[in-house]
């Protein structure tokens, strides 16, 4: 919906333009065929075309035929038949047909951007089923009421089935990928065996349940052994105690890790290219805290 707005915008501002330039052509054209009329008139009478003067004498006279010049020079930079334009005119049109369409390319460039931050509110909503362990290779899309966790991602994100070994491994849920070549993507950890709070984790605890997930992921393993510090950040939400992680590398990841209260173990990781990264990094992070998971009672 927001690459179709911002399309109609940008052909909205050219039809604008066109209608611009041809309204001023046509005026400027029109001026021109009358001066050419008049001045054809007069050369059939025989009468010589005199320009007016004030009665202030020279000086008036002056200033009446510096008046009348601008006015010549001005209808032909539109340019009659056999006519040649003038420079300066070409210059300023030439340079207003360039600054509208830059302006308009480059705000339909930022609009096609997903990775900015004021499409941000155009996010779809995932609503994941967290499904049991034996149950792989189907959407874990759901309906809101039977939801157990929810984020938002850029609409243009599609989900990839997870296989049997992500499933069982590590407990995946859910994978979404974005663009190919920036590599993103965001998945969902789902565990039933940790029925601990968050809220009585020490740092050493959570980094050793990060571990644990971490052994169906190759890259997640990689990027953690190249982080010597790893700060988690708290944060409360509705009573909701997540773990915040930012780890940098090859591979950088966004993660959180949450308790439902009831018995599940969240985790959430956001991961693309180190380029990718750099550019939709605030993208990330609002997909971050967006995650929220809910009880079924």
């Amino acid at each position: 919906h927001q690459r179709s707005r911002a399309l109609a915008w940008f052909l909205c501002c050219v039809c604008h333009l066109r209608s611009e330039l041809i309204e001023t052509g046509a005026l400027e054209l029109r001026a021109t065929t009358m001066n050419a009329q008049a001045s054809s008139m007069l050369s059939r009478s025989g009468k010589k075309q005199v320009s007016w003067a004030p009665s202030s004498g020279a000086a008036g006279y002056q200033r009446a035929k510096r008046q009348r010049s601008f006015s010549c020079t001005r209808a032909n930079a539109t340019g009659g038949p056999g006519e040649s334009q003038h420079p300066a005119a070409l210059q300023r049109r030439e340079a207003l047909n360039l600054g509208l369409f830059t302006a308009s390319a480059a705000y339909l460039r930022t609009c096609l951007d997903t990775g900015n931050v004021a499409l941000a509110d155009d996010l779809a909503l995932f609503w994941g089923a967290a499904n049991p362990p034996a149950t792989y290779g189907a959407t874990a899309r759901t309906t809101k009421e039977f939801a157990r966790y929810s984020f938002n991602y850029p609409e243009d994100w599609t989900e990839v089935p997870v296989n049997k070994v992500e499933k069982g491994t590590n407990g995946t849920d859910c994978r979404l990928k974005g663009a190919l070549r920036a590599k993103e993507q965001v998945y969902i950890v789902v565990l039933q065996r940790l029925g601990e709070d968050l809220k009585g984790y020490k740092t050493t605890d959570i980094e050793k349940s990060l571990s644990g997930i971490a052994v169906a992921d190759a890259n997640l393993q990689d990027a953690l052994a190249q982080t010597d510090n790893k700060v988690f950040v708290q944060r409360e939400v509705n009573g909701q105690t997540f773990f915040d992680l930012d780890v940098e590398g090859q591979t950088p990841f966004l993660i959180t890790l949450t308790n439902d209260g009831a018995g599940r173990f969240y985790a959430m990781f956001i991961s693309a290219t180190p380029k990718g990264f750099s550019e939709k990094k605030a993208l990330y992070k609002k997909m971050r805290d967006s995650f929220r998971t809910f009880v079924i009672v």
